[in-house]
């Protein structure tokens, strides 16, 4: 990780935020003294995942897509009605194809 100092970061502002945006962190600090790490975006599809699938992922037990779901193939997935069985809603589901 860079270090920076208040003061030229100041000056440097625009440089230093397109090496961030590269994907490198930077660490500010005051006489010496870290105040602050400016680091890359975290990947957005996380805040939208159960962090029990994420700990398994970083385990190596599952592969999560990094496809936003707007634009994977096919229909979207939709949610079954409350308080039925899965068995019951893939009977209706294919009741309704009949």
């Amino acid at each position: 990780m860079d270090e920076i100092g208040v003061r030229e970061l100041k000056s440097k502002l625009s440089e230093t935020l397109r090496r961030v945006e590269a994907g490198q962190a930077v660490r500010v600090t005051s006489r010496g003294r870290t105040v602050a790490e400016i680091v890359p975006p975290r990947d957005p599809l996380e805040n939208e995942i159960d962090p029990e699938l994420l700990k398994m992922e970083s385990e190596g037990r599952i592969t999560l897509s990094r496809i936003p779901r707007s634009q994977r193939p096919g229909p979207e997935p939709t949610k079954g009605k409350p308080g039925k069985t899965g068995t019951e809603l893939i009977l209706e589901g294919r009741a309704e194809r009949f």
